[in-house]
């Protein structure tokens, strides 16, 4: 979704089109060989917003090169990820991030593209006192980008790879985004309400879980507690 947002914010349109085929990219001495999970292709011409609901991993990277590896790397480090470095790779999010710094990234498509930088206390009141807390808002995308992101990522819900959150019976507005490698992440939002999910080993072994399976149900049932509490 970084890169789908870098994508919109430098002119491209979701209706731009791909393949979704294997190809070959030449960086610097190496070649890198992008290939979807489970490494399967449907060999077709996609968009890119159809490469973000199914999360094809040749669409982002192919977007990525198009857009400029240190663009999507600026609105990253905008959104509140350690800067990640310019490879190809990097458009799968092939670098170290916490479950804290995802959810401060993604927080910014659900502000309408400004991101704020977390914080535990919101007020301290002595008697009469207020004393409010500063919060450092940074804008990093037009609200109409954001705009868009969100209702693609809501789109992932309906029908794409994370479709178990509508399985397990959650029927309220959600935008969210499945990950899948050696772990299993998903981050998902309601329209006031965050929350960021990963599954993995801390020695780096492979789950061998996919986040849509291993990920979205932890989501789902804590999204469904909170939202019948408040």
């Amino acid at each position: 979704p970084i890169v789908y947002a870098a994508a919109l914010a430098n002119g491209m349109s979701p209706e731009s089109i791909f393949n979704d085929a294997p190809r070959e990219i030449v960086f610097g001495n190496h070649i890198y060989r992008p290939q979807n999970y489970g490494g399967r292709f449907s060999y077709q011409q996609v968009t890119l917003r159809e490469g973000v609901v199914r999360s094809l991993n040749v669409v982002a990277v192919e977007a990525a090169l198009q857009v400029g590896l240190s663009k999507v790397a600026d609105i990253a480090e905008k959104m509140g990820l350690p800067r990640p470095e310019p490879y190809p790779s990097m458009a799968l999010g092939a670098f170290e991030a916490t479950p804290f710094e995802i959810a401060q990234a993604y927080s910014t498509f659900a502000n309408d593209g400004v991101s704020v930088a977390p914080f535990g206390i919101k007020s301290i009141t002595r008697d009469a006192v207020t004393e409010e807390i500063a919060v450092a808002e940074t804008s990093v995308l037009r609200p109409a980008v954001a705009y868009i992101v969100t209702e693609t990522l809501a789109e992932a819900v309906d029908r794409g790879t994370a479709t178990r959150v509508r399985g397990m019976g959650y029927r309220g507005p959600a935008a969210g985004k499945t990950g899948s490698s050696h772990d299993a992440w998903f981050v998902g939002y309601t329209p006031k309400l965050l929350a960021v999910v990963w599954v993995g080993f801390d020695d780096y072994n492979n789950l061998g879980m996919v986040g849509g399976d291993a990920a979205a149900p932890i989501w789902t049932d804590f999204i469904k507690r909170a939202l019948a509490l408040r």
